[in-house]
């Protein structure tokens, strides 16, 4: 059984912001030896390690860094879901936001 979800960006308020693990058409893949999601770990090491999501250094993280930092295309979630479980997973950014507003600030 598999069951799709509506699209999100037209479902999703302007004030609000989604992170999502994956697309609409993908599994999240869990993280066995964390115990817990993929997603989740990316999620976790990006707070843990503002410094380097912060590619401006201006002591403030905005949503856009993050979300590159969650989907880099060599060391985050998608390339590490397919050396983990051979399965594509995609994290989402959907806003009706400004992506360079702030996130956090450190």
């Amino acid at each position: 059984i598999w069951i799709k979800a509506d699209d999100m960006k037209e479902i999703v308020p302007a004030n609000l912001i989604v992170f999502s693990s994956s697309t609409d058409t993908q599994v999240a893949t869990w993280y066995d030896e964390m115990q817990h999601g993929l997603f989740t770990y990316f999620l976790l090491k990006g707070f843990k390690n503002y410094h380097t999501v912060d590619i401006n250094k201006d002591k403030k993280v905005d949503y856009e860094e993050f979300y590159n930092f969650l989907n880099d295309k060599k060391s985050g979630v998608m390339p590490f879901a397919r050396k983990l479980s051979g399965l594509e997973q995609t994290p989402l950014f959907i806003s009706g936001q400004n992506k360079q507003q702030m996130f956090f600030e450190y």
